[in-house]
């Protein structure tokens, strides 16, 4: 009787390390799930961030290629400041293809935050040139504004006073 006494306690020992060991790996097991699970939806949710960020990066790339369009579909546009001379240039030789003549040119300032520059010109000629000069006052593609005219008509020729503003990108 001892022995059955012994071996039942030995079944019932190894049953409960069995069991032991069952319910261990169980709740390793759960525990790993719990993590992993865990680590997913972490996963997850940084993967949608991203997503989403990039989103509106694309969304912010497409609103800016359309304003490039955009402004490139301009007839005038802002220049490069190493093409302010070049343009410049455009505006003294249409004053010889006017037939008008150049009394004085100055640079008059540059705007505080470098998005244009004033000029200064003193043209004198017929009447019709001197109009039709400003009336195609233009260098190229440039964004140029006539900021003042000032017309005095002296010894049967008309003198302008042109003060004009090149934008700058």
């Amino acid at each position: 009787m001892s022995n059955m006494k012994t071996a039942m306690l030995s079944n019932a020992v190894k049953n409960s390390r069995t069991m032991m060991m069952f319910v261990s790996f169980t709740v390793v097991m759960t525990l790993g799930t719990f993590a992993l699970t865990s680590k997913a939806v972490s996963t997850y949710n940084e993967a949608m961030e991203i997503q989403e960020k990039t989103t509106e990066m694309k969304s912010t790339i497409q609103d800016w290629k359309g304003k490039v369009e955009f402004i490139n579909q301009q007839s005038y546009r802002p220049v490069s400041e190493n093409q302010i001379d070049s343009v410049n240039s455009d505006i003294l030789m249409s004053i010889g293809a006017n037939n008008l003549k150049l009394t004085n040119f100055q640079v008059s300032k540059a705007s505080e935050q470098k998005i244009s520059h004033d000029f200064s010109l003193k043209i004198a000629g017929q009447y019709k040139n001197v109009i039709h000069f400003l009336a195609l006052f233009q260098a190229k593609d440039a964004l140029v504004n006539l900021m003042s005219i000032h017309f005095v008509p002296r010894d049967g020729m008309l003198e302008a006073d042109v003060i004009y503003r090149i934008y700058t990108k």
